[in-house]
């Protein structure tokens, strides 16, 4: 009985770590997905290199909050996202507005894959 018990309470424990990682990257993918949609710079007259702080400020951020994200996620989605972004900084840095506004999306959309990826739906859980 003990042993059941025992294994019943480690199953929980593994769950609720699995869950609350889970809810973590459901969110943090959010955050950033929401947060690009916002720059979008399509309008934006001018010089890049206020968005370009924006961008290395929003990529402190996901260095915060990798070591998290990577423990549920595969590496190369955690890569192809490191180099979006730096592919989007390198736009900005060389004021390419077009570069810029193609990089962001291919950015934005590899955050709404790894939301969509870690959500808690039927279809990931099976």
């Amino acid at each position: 009985m003990k042993t059941f018990v025992s294994a019943l309470v480690i199953l929980f424990i593994i769950s609720g770590i699995t869950f609350g990682v889970s809810f973590y990257t459901s969110k943090k993918a959010d955050f950033f997905f929401s947060r690009i949609e916002e720059m979008n710079v399509s309008e934006k007259e001018g010089d890049l290199s206020f968005w370009q702080n924006e961008y290395e400020s929003l990529l402190e951020k996901w260095e915060q909050a990798y070591f998290l994200l990577s423990i549920s996620n595969p590496h190369s989605n955690l890569l192809q996202i490191e180099e979006s972004f730096a592919s989007v900084i390198g736009s900005c840095k060389a004021n390419d507005r077009n570069e810029l506004l193609i990089h962001s999306k291919k950015l934005s959309e590899l955050f709404k894959n790894l939301k969509n990826n870690s959500e808690l739906k039927a279809s990931n859980i099976f």
